[in-house]
């Protein structure tokens, strides 16, 4: 039973990831991610803007308006491609030829660490985000993250090229695809002029504003169960 509140957001893939209590449900899969770096400026941002959600109210353990990823979590995905368990509607159809058969994510995520273990792929280098800018939290909790520069952007489409290959799977093209690092997902609506909310993006605006650089650690191939850990099984060095 939903608890009584604002309106629960109508975004399916929230709903498999959480519950309305802002409990994170299990779903499986893999991916590509380099954490933030802890205790890094931009670690510290968002860690500050998760203790003032709840600080402010929007984050309780009753009605939360979102629900928190753990900062031990917070990152950035540079392959947004990976695959989610065949449980989940939409998604064996995604899965690969050569993974044909293989039913869990689990037996999938060693058949791909062989792979990248057989093959040269290098990180990319160097690695240097930037902050863009925070998303509007009436709807997302999220800031999106831009390449430093033309050198930056060419490598992660090389890594992303090659991940393509290597796994069978055509990821968007980055002209379609916003690097991101996200803080929480919105459980709850909020009405477009609400002004607590207005006042917090303002305030977070000018915290963001204070960052410039995303400190990111070596990228890695993960399993994770749910949005509240990212186990890495393979490190891009």
């Amino acid at each position: 039973m939903v608890p009584a509140g604002k309106p629960l957001v109508e975004t399916t893939k929230t709903w498999q990831k959480w519950d309305p209590a802002g409990r994170a449900r299990r779903f499986r899969g893999t991916t590509f991610v380099s954490q933030v770096v802890r205790g890094s400026q931009f670690y510290e941002l968002e860690k500050a803007i998760s203790e003032d959600l709840v600080k402010e109210g929007l984050a309780r353990t009753d009605n939360p308006d979102f629900a928190l990823m753990h900062p031990d979590t917070y990152h950035m995905t540079l392959y947004e491609a990976g695959l989610l368990d065949r449980e989940i509607p939409g998604e064996s159809e995604r899965w690969p030829d050569w993974l044909d058969e293989v039913q869990t994510v689990a037996e999938s995520a060693r058949c791909i660490v062989d792979r990248l273990r057989e093959s040269d792929i290098q990180p990319p280098r160097p690695l240097r985000m930037k902050v863009d800018h925070l998303a509007d939290i009436r709807y997302e909790m999220r800031f999106d993250l831009k390449p430093a520069d033309d050198e930056v952007l060419a490598e992660l489409q090389r890594f992303r090229d090659e991940i393509d290959e290597l796994l069978g799977i055509q990821a968007r093209p980055l002209d379609s695809y916003a690097f991101h690092s996200g803080i929480g997902y919105r459980l709850r609506q909020v009405d477009s002029d609400d002004p607590q909310v207005a006042a917090l993006q303002r305030k977070y605006d000018v915290w963001a504003s204070q960052v410039d650089d995303v400190e990111l650690e070596t990228p890695a191939f993960c399993l994770f169960e749910n949005m509240q850990g990212f186990a890495p099984l393979s490190y891009f060095e």
